[in-house]
């Protein structure tokens, strides 16, 4: 199968916005006042749905998935899992003489608690995973597909809608009572819309109805309307968290134009330097958090503009520790699925 490097730069850009995500919000969740932490924080809200389109792209039209195929999927990821909580386990029982169940801590992650609770992502994946062989079958059939899709955007402008109203009677909105984990509804939408971008015959259609002038002018807008509306929403919704406006119209317009932006262009001349960081894109995903942390205890967060720096700092620092560790053939597995 050739490669897609469209696709391996829209991971990059998703894998970059979370590093985004987590260094800015140490600014957005203490300062009330709109800074360029906060742009850069409202921004990155893609990451997750991306993160989320470019797996439904590439799972639901292959010609055929089997459950054996999903169970290799599924093991491999909570292999890597498993082994970054043994190394914790291990350096626990170094330094601290303390001791915890890595099956525990595995579960823990996988809902977004623990040391790696980023990795609530891979619990969510785990459970679409189970669907995906039954979706695919469904993305024989075009209307089907629509059909599907529409239905789960749906879903989740319902929920936005609802948690709106919600906010405004002075309750608190639905997202904020599940878990990531467990907010099917947003990933199921997201990766259906994957799929549905990954139809030939679908993404012909898209690209040929919206030229490239206009494809700007909708990610510009969408970006920065989304922007100032989640700045403002959160005042409201008394809870700054980007992830709680996945659900909005503003954000689905915002992500699936600029999905659709990356799908168009050729970077032929990068394809070499996409290579190397998308190889190294789960490396940087386990890795940045453990660097902010380190980081945090160096430098301080709280200051708009050196927190900017700080982005690449920690993103360039876990790219540089996620390829040394590839070039080791004992531990490389660590950072591969």
């Amino acid at each position: 199968m050739q490669r897609n490097f469209n696709l391996d730069l829209l991971k990059i850009l998703a894998c970059f916005s979370v590093v985004v995500l987590h260094v800015t919000g140490r600014v957005v969740f203490v300062n009330n006042n709109y800074t360029l932490s906060h742009f850069f924080y409202y921004a990155a809200c893609i990451a997750v749905p991306i993160f989320f389109m470019v797996n439904g792209y590439l799972l639901l039209n292959k010609n055929e998935i089997t459950y054996k195929y999903i169970w290799k999927k599924i093991s491999n990821i909570l292999i890597v899992v498993f082994s970054w909580n043994l190394i914790i386990l291990i350096g626990k029982l170094i330094i601290k003489r303390e001791f915890n169940n890595p099956i525990y801590s595995v579960v823990e992650n996988l809902i977004q608690r623990g040391y790696f609770w980023q990795f609530w992502f891979f619990g969510s994946l785990i459970i679409i995973y189970l669907f995906v062989p039954i979706l695919n079958k469904y993305f024989k059939n075009v209307k089907s597909v629509v059909l599907l899709t529409c239905m789960f955007i749906g879903i989740s402008l319902v929920i936005d809608l609802i948690s709106i109203f919600r906010s405004l009677n002075g309750d608190s909105i639905v997202q904020i009572n599940v878990i990531q984990t467990f907010r099917l509804w947003t990933w199921l939408a997201y990766y259906l819309l994957g799929g549905l971008l990954g139809n030939t015959l679908v993404k012909n259609k898209i690209l040929n109805f919206f030229n490239v002038k206009w494809n700007w002018a909708i990610l510009i807008s969408s970006l920065t309307i989304s922007n100032i509306y989640q700045y403002n929403m959160a005042k409201l919704y008394n809870a700054v968290n980007a992830e709680y406006f996945y659900d909005n119209i503003l954000t689905f317009v915002y992500v699936i134009s600029l999905f659709i932006l990356v799908l168009r262009f050729n970077f032929k001349s990068l394809n070499r330097f996409i290579l190397l960081i998308s190889s190294n894109m789960i490396g940087i995903y386990i890795l940045h958090a453990t660097v902010i942390k380190v980081l945090s205890k160096l430098i301080s967060f709280d200051k708009p503009l050196l927190n900017t720096i700080i982005i690449f700092i920690v993103f360039i620092s876990s790219l540089l520790c996620s390829w040394i560790i590839s070039k080791i053939p004992i531990v490389k597995k660590l950072i591969s699925l």
